[in-house]
This record gives structure tokens, C-alpha cells and sequence, in this order.
């Protein structure tokens, strides 16, 4: 299907026209507590939460760009990394693009599960990015490379996209929970019986702990409009595609009219707000019953299902530095678990990344866990080393330890390794220490939830 061919059908066009007059009135009018931020967010309407949008990011120090909260500040962040990306991209600069998607992930929160695959696939990156960049451009999503059996596309590579592609939004489960609860009630003001398939956005969960009493819930479907579950990467680039020409129809029509996105002064900034707005609205779709506090009545919304653990999305995935395997993790209570009998207990994290820290300080250190030079004790000091002085049984589960240990910047990767192999140095702000003894469970904890 092309972009002319998806705007321009029916229930499309319909659903453009609704949306558009709908951005600045009631009926979005949203109220949910923000569990990290342990405060209640609301908006009146689309515009406001495009106003109160509230994303903390950290800087990027390396592009001069301080931390911050706003829309201005995050969009100020987006614009140096789009920058230093288009360039690395122009002169096919692998080290430079990894480098900078991986700063990327970090700023979206979404380093797990992309930042060892960036890394295991720089060779090659920049030109990857740049293929795709012109594939999503075309305006189809028939081009063969959307079909590609290879093809990877998530949450972390729509971000990706949105700096170097036209017009292309991004598209998490936040705004895909947002859209789908905007479609599921155009769909009852239409007097629908269903969804029509050409409004069918998939909806994801949110990224929680497996024992999260009340996590957010994202899933849309209000009585008899309900949405398939997001899966694969086929459908989530095809998707995005047709969320992003529908967005920047919506915001291109809404610039003629009454609406406060109007008066922002450029379509590629109105489309980013628009965006913003409906990842604030998303964050969380269950709430009571409660006031706008504008005077303007009470809002209902009706509750979407808990979720079961099945559901949950738990697993992520990973890639280890030295071959490229794919396995499956997730951060639980006192342990990182991955998808077979292993699991890294938090005594033994902690007591591994003591050693590297009693060793090496912020200087850098390597993997180096081969299994009999490990146990011959004629490996490097390193991770491997560490991991076996700290109880571990087999070194090489290693490989997987620091993949997953760099995805969550607790190991910081060396572009310029002093030896063979890769390098890491120790995230000091990560290493949670009080009178030199290491701790790195806070620091999980507050990167393992979505915010």
C-alpha cells in the first residue's frame, strides 16, 4: 500500500478529519499517576498534553547538550543526535553511527535489547540505516527489504528512523496506546460495530518488572474495538509507516485551523508534538473516574484488561560481544534470568563488578573469559577472571553477564580498545557505592521499568 493510497481511504480520511478538529477540546482530557515520577499527570486535551509533555533525559555530554525534562529540552537533545547521525551516515562512519543510536536508545530508555545488537552489528551500520532510511522514504510498504526475514525493527530503531526519515514518527507502545484509544473512540462516535482493518494499530505492553503489582497498561480496545498485539518486525515497520503518513496528515490539517498546534511554527516540529503528545496521553489508559479540574466534568475511561504474566513482555533480547549470539533476558527481583537454567544472582553481579572495580578503577578491562585459560589461570584479568574469583561456575556465561551489563551502561564499551578484544570501563555512577562496597540492583531497578 502506498501513502496516497492509505490516506485517501476511506475510513482514513474519515478518522484525519475527526481527529484533526479534536486536538484542543475535552475529549481527550486524560488523568493517571506517573509511578516513577510519584506524582498525578492530567491534560484537558491533545494540545495540553503536547504542553505538559515531561520526558527526564539525561545529557549528551560528548554534543554539548545538557539534561533536561521539557519538550524543549528533549527536542534540542533529538536535534544534535539527528546531527551528528545524517553526518555519520554521509560519511559511512560505523563507529560514529553506533555511538550515536546507542546514545540514542539511552535518551528513548531503551538501551536494553539494542544496544548489544547496535554494537555486535557496527560493521556495516551506517549503511544499513541509510538503505532504510530510503526504503521508508519511498512512501510503500511492499518494498521487498519491509518483507526481509532480516529486517529489524522495534521501538529503539523507530527512534532511529524519526531523525533521518521524512515525516516518520515514533511509534512505542505509548503512542500506539494513545492512537488506538483516539481510533476506539472515533469508532464509537461512528456508531462502528468493529475497527475498521485500515485503523488497526498493533498496541505493545510496557516494559515492566515480572512482579510489578500495576503496571501501566497500554492496551486500547474500549467493548468491542480491540487491537492485535504488536509482533514482529515486518508488521511494526509497516505499521509505523501508516501511523506516521496519518499523523502528519492530522497535523498538517490542523495547521489551517483553530487548533494551538496551528501556531507551531514548522509541519516537521507540529508532527513531533503531536507525537509527543499522544506518548504522553499513552503512558497509561486505566484510570477511575475523575475530574479534569477544568470545571469541565468528569471523564470516563474504561478500564483495558490486566494483563497476565504471558503478556508481559518480559524477555529481552540480547547479543553477545564477541559472536553475535542472540539469547533472552530479563531483570527480576534479585537476579538477572536468562531464557534457559542460567541466572546471574545479584550476589555474584555485585561481587564480580567489585573485583573489576578493586582492579581496574575507570581504566579499562576486557572480557576475557575462555574457558581453560580461565581455569588454567593463564587468562587476562578481566571479566572472566572476576566473574570465577566471585563463585561463578562457568566463565563463559560471561559473554552474556557483560552484554547485558553494557545495555545497561553499568560496563561503558571502549570504541578504541588498549588490546585485543572488546573493553569496558566501570560506569562509576552506576556501581552504587557506599563505603566502597558495590551495589547495582537501584540502578536496575530504575532502568528495568517503563516510565
Amino acid at each position: 500500500m502506498t501513502k496516497d493510497e492509505y490516506i485517501e481511504s476511506n475510513y482514513v480520511e474519515q478518522f484525519i478529519k475527526w481527529m484533526s478538529a479534536k486536538l484542543d477540546c475535552k475529549t481527550f482530557a486524560h488523568t493517571y499517576w506517573m509511578r516513577k515520577r510519584n506524582r498525578q499527570w492530567s491534560c484537558t486535551s491533545v494540545f495540553d498534553a503536547y504542553e505538559k509533555y515531561d520526558w527526564p533525559h539525561r545529557g549528551v555530554a560528548a554534543l554539548g547538550v545538557p539534561a533536561g525534562h521539557t519538550f524543549e529540552s528533549n527536542s534540542q537533545a533529538l536535534e544534535a543526535l539527528q546531527k551528528a547521525l545524517v553526518d555519520a551516515l554521509l560519511k559511512n562512519d560505523d563507529e560514529r553511527a553506533c555511538e550515536i543510536l546507542c546514545a540514542l536508545m539511552g535518551w528513548g530508555g531503551v538501551r536494553a535489547g539494542n544496544a548489544s545488537w547496535l554494537t555486535a552489528n557496527q560493521e556495516g551500520l551506517a549503511g544499513l540505516v541509510a538503505t532504510m532510511r530510503d526504503v521508508l522514504d519511498a512512501g510503500s510498504t511492499e518494498h521487498s527489504l519491509l518483507a526481509s526475514n532480516q529486517l529489524r525493527f522495534n521501538s529503539g530503531m523507530s527512534k532511529a528512523y524519526s531523525l533521518v526519515c521524512n515525516e516518520f514518527v515514533i511509534y512505542d507502545s505509548r503512542v500506539a496506546a494513545a492512537l488506538g484509544m483516539a481510533i476506539a473512540k472515533f469508532c464509537a462516535e461512528q456508531d462502528l460495530e468493529s475497527v475498521p482493518a485500515e485503523l488497526q494499530f498493533p498496541w505493545a505492553p510496557a516494559k515492566s518488572a515480572s512482579n510489578a503489582v500495576n503496571p501501566p497498561l497500554r492496551d486500547p480496545r474500549q467493548g468491542p474495538f480491540a487491537f492485535p498485539r504488536l509482533a514482529g518486525a515486518k508488521k511494526y515497520a509497516a505499521w509505523n509507516l501508516r501511523a506516521s503518513w496519518l499523523l502528519a496528515a492530522i497535523a498538517k490539517r490542523a495547521s489551517g485551523g483553530e487548533s494551538g498546534f496551528a501556531k507551531i511554527e514548522s509541519d516537521a516540529r507540529k508532527l513531533r508534538a503531536l507525537e509527543a503528545a499522544l506518548f504522553m496521553i499513552g503512558y497509561d489508559l486505566v484510570r477511575s473516574d475523575q475530574s479534569t479540574g477544568n470545571g469541565e466534568g468528569v471523564v470516563s475511561v474504561e478500564p483495558a484488561p490486566k494483563r497476565s504474566r504471558d503478556q508481559a513482555g518480559e524477555w529481552i533480547e540480547g547479543f553477545t560481544p564477541s559472536h553475535e549470539n542472540r539469547f533472552e533476558y530479563r531483570i527480576e527481583e534479585d537476579r538477572i534470568k536468562i531464557n534457559s537454567p542460567l541466572a546471574f544472582r545479584d550476589e555474584r553481579v555485585n561481587a564480580t563488578v567489585q573485583i573489576l572495580y578493586a582492579q581496574f578503577g575507570t581504566a579499562p578491562f576486557p572480557l576475557a573469559n575462555n574457558r581453560d585459560k580461565v581455569r588454567d589461570r593463564t587468562e587476562r584479568e578481566g571479566v572472566g577472571m572476576a566473574y570465577t574469583d566471585a563463585g561463578g561456575p562457568n566463565a563463559p556465561d560471561t559473554s552474556k553477564l557483560a552484554a547485558i551489563l553494557e545495555e545497561f551502561e553499568v560496563f561503558v564499551p571502549c570504541f578504541d580498545a588498549p588490546g585485543a578484544g572488546r573493553h569496558w570501563t566501570l560506569n562509576t555512577e552506576a556501581l552504587g557505592l557506599v563505603d566502597g562496597k558495590v551495589n547495582i540492583r537501584p540502578w536496575l531497578n530504575e532502568r528495568r521499568n517503563d516510565e
